[in-house]
């Protein structure tokens, strides 16, 4: 059965409070070291509260060696319940353990097609910040597994090929 919820990726922690007063209970980490372009990134021992932790870049050798050197620790954090990542590599890092993997590559994850075949070695994903409504009921409509889109926030899509602000202003003021 497919469901929606609603994740928040944190800057701060004094937000969280006030965040479960919304309703909101999962909450999305970026992990220290492991992220780029986000002002406030965490510790695996800061996360003190049930979400996910966040890596949004692309890992070379190195860093994937430093992942794996925490990997026992994000393990041991129960407050960890997955991580989310855009770096394929990860896949096979944490393929052994019970953590939800979501796979989010920002432009990419555009297709029924492509959806569904990466779905087979995760758990979820995040569809591509540059489709159309259109293109998002089509591929939620016919996805074997959940998948998650972004409703608002700040998105990265300065480094889009489609033409986003032609696809935006056409649905304006409907």
């Amino acid at each position: 059965m497919k469901h929606n919820q609603i994740l928040i990726t944190i800057t701060d922690l004094g937000i969280i409070d006030d965040l479960k007063k919304l309703g909101i209970s999962k909450y999305v980490f970026p992990l220290k070291g492991f992220c780029v372009g986000i002002p406030n990134t965490f510790y695996i021992d800061e996360i003190n509260e049930k979400g996910y932790i966040y890596i949004n870049r692309i890992l070379d050798n190195d860093s994937i060696e430093k992942l794996k050197n925490i990997k026992e620790e994000i393990i041991a954090n129960e407050n960890i319940i997955g991580i989310i990542f855009d770096d394929l590599g990860i896949i096979n890092v944490f393929k052994d353990t019970s953590l939800e993997k979501i796979l989010y590559m920002t432009h990419f994850l555009s297709s029924t097609m492509e959806v569904n075949a990466y779905l087979e070695y995760v758990d979820s994903l995040i569809l591509s910040t540059d489709i159309t409504l259109e293109e998002i009921k089509k591929i939620t409509r016919n996805s074997n597994k959940e998948v998650s889109i972004f409703t608002f926030g700040l998105v990265s899509c300065m480094y889009s090929r489609r033409k986003l602000i032609s696809d935006y202003n056409e649905y304006y003021n409907k």
